[in-house]
């Protein structure tokens, strides 16, 4: 499968396979306000995620490519990019899944209503330890499948109905079959584990230092 590619004429108006696509503005995540929507099929829409670095196109497609050959295989709570940005011989960002009124972990501990969006149980100590069990679970499932995802933070998370999803694919976080970014992987896990748990004062000191001392 070759990478669905959009591109932006010199007209400004930009293409999805010989396409045009429409704007139309999208009142949540502000990085995507006033963004590109279209949808592949009828059951998903996506989005133009931008990103700000150049992005190198053969490091994009390998990603693009190996993320094909797993997409479906028990990897529960992600959805890969499909596809790729490019003005002129630039990629500028991804063509990743749009969960409308999702919000990320880091937005939703900013406003203070992390319960509101994610609430499985009665108290919130219960929903923040099953959250942070959710990412891990996500990292797990990339790991078994020789994809190493460093760039754990609370900003690459979505809520979205109750579940924790993973939205940032940047091909220079992404790495593939290498024990020393395996280990930085769980190390920035176990970061996000304790800010989190502070950031709600929930005592797990001495689970992150064992976790970091266990490794992956």
């Amino acid at each position: 499968m070759i990478p669905i590619e959009c591109q932006l004429d010199n007209r400004g108006i930009l293409y999805l396979d010989n396409y045009p696509l429409k704007k139309r503005i999208y009142y949540g995540n502000r990085e995507f306000d006033k963004s590109y929507f279209f949808e592949i099929d009828s059951t998903k829409e996506y989005i133009i995620k931008y990103h700000k670095e150049k992005l190198n196109k053969n490091d994009v497609l390998d990603m693009l490519l190996k993320f094909y050959n797993i997409n479906g295989k028990n990897l529960n709570n992600i959805d890969f990019p499909i596809g790729y940005y490019r003005e002129n011989d630039q990629i500028k960002g991804l063509i990743i899944p749009n969960y409308p009124y999702a919000i990320s972990i880091k937005d939703a501990m900013i406003l203070n209503n992390l319960n509101d969006y994610y609430n499985q149980f009665n108290n919130l100590k219960d929903n923040i330890l099953k959250l942070l069990d959710d990412i891990l679970q996500i990292l797990e499932s990339l790991y078994n499948h020789d994809i190493i995802y460093t760039d754990v933070n609370s900003g690459n998370f979505l809520i979205y109905h109750n579940e924790v999803k993973i939205i940032d694919f940047d091909p220079k976080y992404i790495f593939y079959k290498d024990n020393f970014y395996v280990q930085r992987m769980f190390f920035n896990y176990c970061m996000l584990y304790d800010l989190i748990c502070k950031r709600y004062n929930i005592n797990n000191e001495n689970k992150v230092k064992k976790m970091i001392k266990k490794g992956w």
